[in-house]
């Protein structure tokens, strides 16, 4: 995964969100508690 700091254009909604799930997904965390990026 490319750090945020990457993404040309910049990044949308989608893929910040994405990015989150993803970053979620690796480091065991819920998606759920970072509602500040998916609100």
């Amino acid at each position: 995964m490319k750090p945020l700091s990457d993404f040309d254009p910049p990044a949308t909604v989608e893929e910040l969100d994405a990015a989150l799930v993803q970053f979620a997904q690796k480091t065991g965390a819920s998606p759920n508690q970072s509602v500040f990026l998916c609100d």
